[in-house]
């Protein structure tokens, strides 16, 4: 609806400032107070009452009179106005009765406890005064004397436990000091604990470094250790060749090739002389047989209880005991003995040949009984080898005992049958190989 001059116009903002302000608490300054609020909704009232308002659908406008008329949407609006201030009233009124029911109940307090301390001081003036007829009471002053003791009665305890908390308190100080010198001396103690673990820990790698150091060298030496292990220190020292045309039995008295005859450090095993074979290489070959067999005898920890063996260099010799006699057998031709004989001799030097027997010749002096005592002696250490191992590795060349070997028997054995003698010189060289690259 479009607004009318004059009167329409006052009546608009009225409206307005109704519906504006109703939902507002009591007391708004801008909305004029709740008497502002009382008059606009009794002018309202009013105007509803006088029922100046036009048709359904008409606009404001005026009777002719100089009295505005509403329309209807313009009454819905002022009905909606009264509706908000009478809200507003009821807040008010609500606001006001719990203020003043709050007042009432501090009021109410208030009294309670004047009531209360009036008897308290009574009844302490009644226990001072010692007249039984004597009923006076203590005046206002009397009772704000005794409230004032009460209250510096209380300050006086406020204060002792003041102080007694300020003692508590510096005794709580005098722990924090403590607690403190404490928590340094410990603080040192764990960087000396830190310094320690420190050095702990620099020894440990540097014992790390030692011993993986150790270990590397200790590994290195179990694996010279191995490597040694596996060498032949026999085999090494004396190389020993026998080949198989060695065979001593095909001789037959004819000369011997290079290769017939068995080999020990280069040198040829011989029983006598033969063409380019001399007594100083027999010599040399049976010197290292006898050093071979004695350093065998060592290392398996052999003693011969009749048989001894001297390696000699010029000419390897083998005592042999016999009760209380000594013989000894020259493993070749011995070049430094004055009377140029060979073969075995008593202990006081006599040979057991006739002095009275022409000498023989030079290449048929007597060699086979020191063969057959190197025989026996190596037959012995046989023996003693094979008792220590439970089982040999390989089963020796040829079988032996102290008057055989393999199929020949040293006692039918003499000077003149050489194809024989190279035979048993073959078999105890085969043997003897054997026994070093068994026995190392």
């Amino acid at each position: 609806p479009s607004s009318a001059s004059g009167a329409g116009d006052i009546l608009l903002y009225r409206i307005e400032s109704s519906l504006q302000h109703g939902g507002a608490g009591g007391g708004d300054a801008s909305a004029g107070g709740l008497a502002s609020a009382a008059r606009n909704t009794e002018h309202l009232a009013d105007m509803l009452a006088e029922g100046r308002y036009t048709r359904d659908g008409g606009d404001d406008s005026d009777d002719g009179n100089g009295d505005t008329c509403l329309c209807c949407a313009c009454l819905e609006r002022v009905t909606r106005a009264i509706d908000a201030d009478t809200e507003r009233y009821e807040r008010e009124t609500a606001a006001y009765i719990d203020a003043v029911t709050a007042e009432e109940d501090r009021e109410r307090q208030i009294r309670q406890t004047l009531l209360l301390n009036a008897e308290v001081a009574a009844a302490a003036a009644d226990d001072k005064d010692d007249s039984p007829n004597d009923q006076k009471r203590s005046s206002g002053d009397d009772l704000l004397k005794d409230a004032a003791l009460n209250f510096e009665s209380e300050v006086a305890t406020l204060q002792a436990a003041v102080k007694e908390y300020q003692e508590e308190l510096s005794h709580l100080d005098e722990l924090m000091k403590e607690q403190v010198q404490r928590a340094a001396i410990l603080s040192r103690e764990e960087d000396l604990l830190f310094m320690d673990q420190n050095d702990i820990e620099i020894d440990a790698k540097e014992f790390e470094n030692v011993s993986r150091q150790l270990t590397a060298r200790c590994t290195e030496a179990h694996r010279e250790a191995v490597a040694l292990s596996k060498v032949n220190l026999h085999s090494a020292l004396f190389d020993i060749v026998v080949g198989d045309d060695c065979d001593g039995g095909k001789d037959n008295g004819g000369p011997h090739t290079p290769a017939s005859f068995p080999r020990i450090n280069g040198m040829r095993l011989g029983h006598r002389p033969r063409f380019d074979l001399g007594w100083a290489e027999i010599n040399c070959a049976w010197a290292s047989a006898a050093q071979l067999l004695l350093f065998i005898a060592s290392s398996v920890k052999f003693t011969s209880e009749d048989l001894r063996i001297v390696p000699m260099s010029s000419c390897a010799k083998i005592m042999e005991i016999r009760g209380s006699k000594k013989y000894v057998h020259n493993l070749g031709m011995d070049l430094d003995q004055g009377d140029g004989r060979n073969g075995s001799s008593s202990s006081n030097g006599s040979h057991r040949a006739s002095s009275s027997r022409p000498r023989p010749p030079s290449d048929h002096l007597i060699m086979i009984p020191a063969i057959r005592a190197f025989n026996s002696l190596l037959s012995q250490v046989f023996e003693h080898l094979l008792k220590q191992r439970k089982a040999p590795k390989e089963v020796q060349p040829f079988k032996l005992s102290r008057t055989t070997i393999g199929p020949h028997d040293l006692m039918r054995l003499h000077e003149e049958d050489g194809p024989n003698a190279s035979a048993v010189i073959f078999c105890i060289a085969k043997n003897l190989k054997w026994l070093a690259s068994t026995s190392g």
